[in-house]
């Protein structure tokens, strides 16, 4: 039997994740087949991004639940969304700047 490397899972996720709503040349799946990556694991309620961080990475769910969220002023935190596996988590911030909320992990 093959060893699938997680660098093929990751890709592997994210393309049956585009299929879904679009449909992919051969260059454009190779091309995302050929992404560097590498895997950092994050323990349950763990913030994986901060809110005022300014990521240089992207980070791609492979397990677990994650979500999105902003502290409220009296202290308590609203969830804006939750993340799947084959999520991007900060996608945007690259482009936006600093994050505007916090990136969380809620199990494995």
């Amino acid at each position: 039997m093959a060893k699938v490397s997680h660098d093929d899972l990751q890709s592997q996720m994210l393309l049956r994740k585009l299929r879904q709503v679009m449909v992919l040349t051969d260059t454009e799946r190779q091309a995302i087949a050929d992404l560097p990556g590498r895997v950092v694991r994050f323990a349950a309620r763990e913030d994986i991004v901060s809110e005022g961080g300014e990521p240089t990475d992207v980070h791609l769910i492979h397990s677990g639940i994650g979500c999105r969220f902003t502290l409220l002023q009296d202290g308590p935190r609203q969830i804006t969304s939750f993340l799947v596996p084959g999520d991007f988590c900060d996608l945007r911030a690259l482009l936006m700047g600093p994050m505007d909320h916090t990136v969380s992990t809620l199990s494995l």
